[in-house]
């Protein structure tokens, strides 16, 4: 029966893959997953060479954002392809095959391409990206609700599992790293996902909202002004009114090259420490960046 499966689930991924590699010649339409409830992942962007799509996007009541998107006017170098069944009879939760191309450098200037698989599991109630496993894991089937590899036993994946991890835990990882541009970097790994998904995994609130706070600052600190300010617009809408959040801000937009924005987060800021009685701690840089200077 596991061997009829596994042929049943060959059959239907060759004929899926002649489909798409048969309109490579004209960009296939988008491809939906529906989830629980609204919910829905829409994938665009196919790519030939790469056998998967380069955009996804989720969407569901007030939520709408890009999945593995890392960077400004990003090009697709992650491609997702549902597996079959991917889906879990309840649609709370989507395994899909991620390609990750890459180049390798060598000391003599020369580059190899290289590629890694992974599947990772979404939570469709929410969009985020939960974990992430090796290539092979998407190779099973949902039973009763758990995931079960194809093979003799029924395996689990106990140990397999990268879960996604909480802001402290990020921090604590990242600790021991005294360069800001090595800190950063380190820290924009854990958000391979993208940062509405990590967000949709550890929602802002009163309990992390500092140590998400740290996370946006070191990644701006190594110069990552891109996903620091995503982390910040997000703590902005659940605590508008922290001061220590306007200089932040004010600071990102400014090296950003959004000036004219940053003034008025400055302004902002100043106005809020005279009215607590702080004057005399408020930053140099600020009232110059006020008065245009810099």
């Amino acid at each position: 029966m596991i061997e009829l499966n596994r042929c049943l689930s060959f059959i239907l991924i060759l004929l899926f893959s002649r489909c798409v590699v048969a309109a490579c010649g004209a960009e296939p339409h988008p491809l939906e997953v529906q989830g629980i409830g609204k919910s829905k992942i829409t994938l665009s962007a196919w790519g030939c060479n790469a056998n998967g799509w380069g955009v996804a996007s989720y969407r569901n009541d007030g939520a709408n954002f890009l999945l593995y998107v890392t960077r400004s006017h990003q090009v697709a170098r992650e491609f997702i392809s549902p597996i079959q069944a991917g889906l879990s009879q309840d649609k709370r939760a989507l395994r899909v095959q991620r390609l990750v191309l890459g180049g390798l450098y060598f000391g003599d200037g020369s580059k190899k391409k290289v590629e890694n698989n992974y599947c990772d599991v979404i939570d469709m109630s929410t969009g985020c990206v939960s974990k992430t496993l090796p290539g092979s894991s998407c190779d099973g089937r949902w039973v009763q609700g758990e995931w079960k590899l194809y093979g003799a036993d029924d395996q689990g994946e106990d140990g397999l599992a990268v879960v996604t991890q909480s802001p402290k835990e990020i921090l604590d990882g990242v600790s021991r790293l005294s360069d800001v541009r090595s800190k950063a970097s380190a820290i924009s790994d854990y958000l391979y996902k993208g940062v509405e998904s990590y967000l949709a995994c550890y929602r802002p609130g009163r309990k992390n909202v500092a140590d998400l706070n740290d996370m946006a600052f070191y990644l701006a600190e190594g110069g990552d002004f891109y996903n620091s300010l995503k982390i910040y617009r997000a703590l902005e809408g659940v605590d508008p009114s922290r001061v220590v959040l306007k200089i932040n801000i004010a600071d990102v937009l400014w090296q950003s090259g959004e000036k004219n924005k940053a003034r008025g987060y400055y302004k902002e800021y100043m106005s809020q420490m005279v009215a607590s009685g702080r004057k005399e701690s408020i930053p140099a840089r600020v009232g110059v960046r006020v008065a245009g200077g810099e």
